[in-house]
């Protein structure tokens, strides 16, 4: 299945911590679809969503092994992308987010439906 076929009325994406690995740690089976989607969001075809859990888990590993560029990449997608919102959680949110997400596969044939209602309901929540 193509990409533009899983897509179709998709206008915004709530993305799990995987999909930021396979992009800037350059994983061969999802880069290429990894840079499609980012690139859509970078272009506001698409507005993007992710907790800032996001970041504490990407981070983790990069920050022990001291690889510092890994680090400002992961940084610059999350924190500093175009049409792209970290959104901040506090305990109940945390639980409410975890009842009501599911995780983003680039491959995953019902992401239109659940990223378009967990990307809305991560829009709502209060700042």
């Amino acid at each position: 299945m193509r990409l533009d076929d899983v897509l179709v009325g998709t206008t915004a994406l709530g993305f799990d911590t995987a999909p930021f690995i396979y992009f800037v740690e350059r994983h061969p089976s999802y880069l290429a679809v990894m840079r499609e989607i980012i690139r859509r969001v970078d272009a506001g075809e698409l507005e993007g969503y992710s907790s800032v859990v996001t970041l504490t888990e990407v981070l983790t590993l990069p920050m022990r092994l001291g690889k510092g560029g890994i680090v400002q990449e992961y940084r610059d997608v999350l924190l500093h992308s175009r049409h792209f919102t970290p959104i901040p959680l506090n305990a109940a949110l945390a639980e409410r987010a975890r009842i009501a997400s599911r995780a983003l596969h680039p491959t995953d044939s019902r992401c239109p439906a659940d990223c378009n209602r967990a990307a809305r309901w991560l829009s709502e929540l209060p700042h």
